[in-house]
């Protein structure tokens, strides 16, 4: 019942705000309840042909965990400016409760419910670096784990520096993984080129989240990258 309320609230502030709204649509299954929660509102507008990232979040509560609710449509580029921004706020502004949590919000095409994926402890680095550049930097550091990095393209996947296209994507990773990890815990390192748009983000997340187990964690430095500005490696 507390889901389908949810949706239908969606649904009235899009009609009372006349704007619109579409989250994404993802076969995939996430946290199903959260308790004690606001909630943020990304809007897509156009404006003199520039797309615009539009924050509402008139009725979030510091002190409450946030979920965000982001039109599909947006380009990362336009999202990750309001991320940090409203990350930051959620953790250091006045009366923040550090144990609050951040949640995307999607709908799960599976069961038609609205679904949630956590990242309160992702950390968004600069748009001019990627993983593979703080690997050289501070390997020692991850020199433990089996090292992977994934960087994601509106078309193709490069894992390391290997294109290795987008479909069947999940069952390769884990065919890479047993072939290559010899043993030792895998680290995925997620990188995003910043025109992909909130859906193609969200859905690269998801599925690497279904990934995580004793022997697959996910790096909390996330990078979302300016093509333009990265070290030519032609990936």
């Amino acid at each position: 019942m507390k889901l389908i309320k949810l949706f239908l609230c969606c649904l009235v502030f899009a009609s009372c705000a006349k704007k619109e709204i579409q989250i994404p649509l993802i076969a995939a299954d996430g946290i199903q309840e959260i308790k004690n929660f606001s909630e943020v509102w990304v809007f897509f507008e156009v404006e003199k042909n520039d797309t615009l990232a539009v924050l509402n979040r008139t009725n979030t509560i510091i002190s409450t965990n946030w979920v965000y609710n982001i039109d599909k449509k947006l380009p990362m580029n336009k999202v990750l400016p309001v991320l940090k921004k409203m990350k930051y706020k959620h953790k250091n502004g006045m009366h923040a409760d550090k144990k609050t949590l951040d949640f995307y919000s999607y709908s799960n095409t599976e069961n038609n419910m609205l679904s949630f994926l956590e990242f309160t402890q992702v950390k968004f680095m600069g748009d001019s670096t990627t993983s593979k550049e703080l690997l050289k930097l501070e390997g020692e550091a991850y020199a433990v784990y089996h090292n992977l990095n994934l960087k994601f393209y509106k078309n193709t996947v490069y894992i390391n520096d290997s294109d290795v296209g987008s479909e069947d994507l999940k069952q390769t990773l884990l065919e890479f993984i047993e072939f290559s990890s010899e043993g030792r815990q895998t680290l995925i390192h997620l990188n995003f080129d910043d025109t992909l748009t909130y859906q193609e983000y969200l859905s690269f997340k998801t599925m690497v989240a279904s990934l995580q187990s004793a022997a697959i964690k996910i790096s909390v430095k996330e990078f979302i990258f300016d093509r333009s500005k990265i070290p030519d490696c032609n990936c």
